[in-house]
């Protein structure tokens, strides 16, 4: 999931439409491809698309950190945006020790200050370039993930169904924003909005939670840190996008601080159980 989800803003920069032209699409077809999927669903298993308030909270998040991740890559780099949103667990983690009163391990609060120091290094880049509001955006983004997070853990219940209808609604907006006919972009375009639509957004969604049941939460977050790592990779390989220094030297703190923590986790949450 995490490896599909890395090609989602390499072929953004592809497709090279306006943002209402993009949210258009891009929510759209994800919103529509996994209505198609949750009606194929047994009734027994389906999530309800609107669980409680939770749910509602969860959508509005959902809109919010996808409007501002989708700007963000207008005014920054494609790898600061993804180091940014990197840091979403961090802030998650610690949402839930104010809100949930979950315990904050000395590992997790040295992490988050590592995070901290990365993602500094990263502003103060981007004030001296001109990118701090695109850097700024991203980490805003990073803080709704966060609190999304915070709040559908909360709930205790699936949630699964939130991108269909927060698409819908972010494609909905879109529409009163269009400049022009979103049907008659040139195909060279459209099959990048295609592909991210209904490939790349659907399967990663359905891919992550699928396999959050069968590993652990260490475990699922190493391996989303390979959409961190890769995405800056495919963009340079695709656009010729290459970070700035700062914000690569930012980034590889930020990646180095998750690595270790989530390799920390992921060895307390398999150490065996004492005898009593």
């Amino acid at each position: 999931g995490a490896l599909i989800l890395s090609f989602d803003v390499p072929l953004i920069k592809l497709a090279n439409v306006d943002q209402a032209t993009l949210i258009f699409w891009r929510a759209g077809l994800t919103s529509l491809t996994l209505f198609i999927y949750w009606l194929l669903r047994p009734k027994a298993t389906r999530p309800p698309l609107i669980a409680g308030w939770h749910g509602a909270a969860a959508i509005l998040l959902f809109c919010s950190s996808n409007l501002m991740f989708l700007t963000a890559l207008l005014h920054t780099s494609a790898a600061n945006v993804v180091f940014m949103l990197a840091l979403s667990p961090m802030f998650a983690a610690i949402f839930s020790y104010i809100g949930m009163r979950e315990r904050l391990n000395i590992a997790t609060a040295i992490t988050f200050v590592a995070c901290l120091i990365g993602a500094s290094i990263i502003v103060w880049d981007g004030l001296q370039l001109g990118s701090l509001k695109g850097d700024l955006l991203a980490m805003c983004a990073a803080i709704n993930v966060a609190l999304s997070l915070t709040i559908i853990r909360s709930a205790r219940r699936d949630m699964s169904s939130i991108p269909i209808l927060g698409g819908l609604i972010m494609a909905v907006g879109a529409a009163f924003f269009l400049t022009s006919n979103p049907f008659t972009i040139d195909f060279a375009q459209l099959k990048y909005l295609l592909a991210i639509g209904i490939v790349v957004m659907p399967l990663a969604n359905i891919l992550l939670i699928g396999g959050a049941r069968y590993i652990t939460s260490a475990e699922v977050s190493m391996f989303l840190l390979l959409e961190t790592v890769l995405t800056p990779i495919w963009v340079w390989l695709v656009v010729s996008e290459q970070p700035t220094t700062g914000g690569l030297i930012g980034g590889v703190i930020i990646l180095l601080a998750l690595a270790v923590h989530s390799a920390y986790r992921l060895k307390a949450s398999r150490r065996p159980i004492p005898a009593s």
